[in-house]
Parts: C-alpha cells; sequence; structure tokens
C-alpha cells in the first residue's frame, strides 16, 4: 500500500479533515482516507501514516539502541562474572596454600618439640638439657 501527500482538506467546525490519497497494490486500486488532524501532529502537511511511519522508525532505531546497550552491558556483566570467578579460585588457591602452608609449619613446630623432647629423654639421664629445662631453676 502506498501513499501519496494530502491534497485535500476540508473542515468540519473546529477540527480540520484531511485526505490522504491511498494505493492498494494487492488489486490495483485508489481510494482516499479521510482522518482528523489533531489525531496526528504534523499530519496536516503530510500524510498521517507517513507521520507515523516515521514516529515508528524512530520508535524502531530507540528500542535497537536500547537493545545494543543491553547486550553490551550483558556482555561487560558476563566478563565481570568470569573475572569474578577467576579471582575467587585465586582466592580458593591462595586458603589452600595458606592451609598447606600452615600445616607445614605446625609439622615442623612439633618436630622440633619432639626432638627436643628425644634430647632431654635421653641427654637428662646424663646431665641436665638447660636447652630444654631453661627458665627452670
Amino acid at each position: 500500500m502506498t501513499m501519496a501527500a494530502n491534497s485535500a482538506t476540508g473542515s468540519t467546525g473546529a477540527t480540520t479533515r484531511v485526505c490522504c490519497p491511498m494505493h492498494n497494490e494487492a488489486n490495483n486500486c485508489n481510494f482516499f482516507l479521510w482522518y482528523d488532524n489533531e489525531l496526528v501532529l504534523g499530519s496536516r502537511e503530510r500524510c498521517v501514516f507517513d507521520v507515523i511511519f516515521d514516529k515508528i522508525e524512530r520508535l524502531q532505531a530507540i528500542i535497537l539502541s536500547k537493545t545494543q546497550n543491553k547486550v553490551e552491558l550483558e556482555r561487560n556483566f558476563m566478563a565481570a562474572e568470569a573475572n569474578l570467578v577467576k579471582k575467587k579460585d585465586k582466592v580458593r588457591r591462595l586458603k589452600e596454600d595458606r592451609s598447606l602452608l600452615h600445616s607445614r609449619l605446625q609439622k615442623m613446630h612439633n618436630e622440633k618439640w619432639r626432638m627436643r623432647l628425644l634430647c632431654c629423654v635421653n641427654a637428662c639421664d646424663v646431665f641436665y638439657c638447660y636447652q630444654c629445662h631453661e627458665g627452670e631453676s
């Protein structure tokens, strides 16, 4: 269906009626569409459908822009989420390393005291172990 510019206007009191010539390509017929120009701003100079289609195109451009913004935000969110997962994994590994180091230090500490105890048990029979019994009087 094609549209042409407004070719006629008529007045019925306070409201101006606008005629928009139309062509139906399906059956190759011409017809006229009358409407009140107050219904669509700017339709006095142009066919109401041209005005509406322009508005639809602007709205579609806005929707497309918002859709692109949404896609960009989702992409940024996914990247931030992946980065967060990496950081959490790094923190988990650091905690595991710290725990392993702590257990090794505890083991070394226990071994040191075990060696002192052996030294004390073996040496105290022969002489007094000052390292094991420091602070005792």
